[in-house]
């Protein structure tokens, strides 16, 4: 019956149906709270229609358990960026925050608020730069926690993955000062994540997210094969849980930029292989949805394939129709270069 009702709506989804969408969620509601779990993630992780199904799980959360509730907004916040809406995204998070903080003490996932934040600050979405130094100076003044503490993000019913708060921390600073062209606070915080001495509780996590920062900041000096050569050393080891429900653990960042790597090196059908990866079937890379069709659309067009160029910048178009102001230009962008192929080919 649960899958019928994920399939049902699935189906409301796509025919754009609100109504339809919202009384099978109240349905699926009123089961288990970790088959309601099980539903919520996979409609986020295959949702065609991210702010529509949005408010699918947003009505999931209604009356739902603390602090699984937080689960659901988290969910709701991350389609909310699939759909370019940042403080829409803000908001609901906060109200994952408010719900995790409402669970018993012992129930609590550490850094919960700090970890969600950073995750988003550091997805390549194309922030102002005004939003990238506010961001910046939360993480810097954020309370600073041993690099050899774990903190487990790990859920009540045991999804999730143990993680360590302060390496993400320096790797969430590195990543907004590269952006931010920043190069001395970049290379200071690469350094301190990069003395992170192995041990047991140094996790893979941790090795993984030291290349994916050195690789970036290589990236950012013009040096696209030292940048490749850190990417391709990354493995993950990670189950499909931890990957799902805990964020950084896809890698996705490391795995965008690997397609930007291999597009900038003429490496054009590895790149496309890359970004098609992304934004379907993990809740933590949907908010890449929109970007990976984006940059599809760029590559099919300097292919001379018009036809697939059309159908993914379309998609973009779609996906970011109600994009916040500072996503529009690229919107806007996007909707130019598809003005320029041929009606027939459309």
């Amino acid at each position: 019956d649960r899958r019928l009702e994920e399939l049902a709506i699935l189906r409301a989804v796509v025919r754009g149906d609100t109504a339809a969408a919202r009384s099978h969620a109240r349905f699926v509601r009123r089961g288990e709270t970790y088959a309601v779990l099980r539903v919520a993630v996979f409609l986020t992780a295959f949702s065609p229609r991210p702010l529509l199904m949005r408010d699918v799980i947003e009505e999931l959360s209604v009356d739902f358990p603390s602090p699984l509730r937080g689960d659901l907004h988290w969910l709701a916040s991350l389609l909310d960026l699939a759909g370019g809406r940042v403080a829409a995204s803000n908001a609901t998070r906060a109200r994952a925050v408010d719900a995790e903080r409402a669970a018993p003490t012992a129930l609590r996932r550490p850094a919960f608020d700090d970890v969600t934040e950073w995750f988003a600050a550091t997805l390549p979405l194309p922030y102002a730069d005004s939003t990238l130094l506010r961001m910046r100076r939360r993480a810097a003044s954020a309370r600073v926690v041993p690099a050899g503490s774990r903190a487990p993000f790990v859920g009540e019913l045991g999804v999730g993955a143990p993680i360590q708060t302060e390496p993400v921390r320096q790797y969430t600073l590195g990543i907004l000062s590269a952006r931010l062209g920043d190069s001395a606070a970049a290379a200071a915080a690469a350094a301190t994540l990069h003395r992170v001495p192995p041990s047991a509780d140094a996790t893979t996590l941790v090795r993984e997210l030291d290349r994916g920062l050195r690789a970036r900041l290589a990236w950012e000096h013009g040096r696209p094969e030292e940048a490749l050569g850190l990417l391709e050393g990354l493995e993950s080891r990670d189950w499909q849980g931890e990957v799902t429900m805990t964020p950084f653990v896809s890698r996705a960042n490391e795995r965008f930029l690997r397609g930007e790597v291999l597009a900038a090196l003429g490496r054009e059908a590895d790149a496309l292989r890359w970004y098609a990866s992304l934004g379907i079937g993990t809740v933590t890379e949907v908010p890449l949805q929109a970007l990976s069709h984006l940059r599809q659309g760029e590559v099919y067009e300097r292919l001379q394939d018009r036809n697939q160029a059309a159908r993914h910048y379309a998609r973009f178009i779609e996906l970011w129709r109600d994009a916040d102001p500072q996503f529009r230009s690229r919107v806007d962008s996007a909707r130019a270069r598809l003005a320029t192929l041929a009606p027939s080919e459309l």
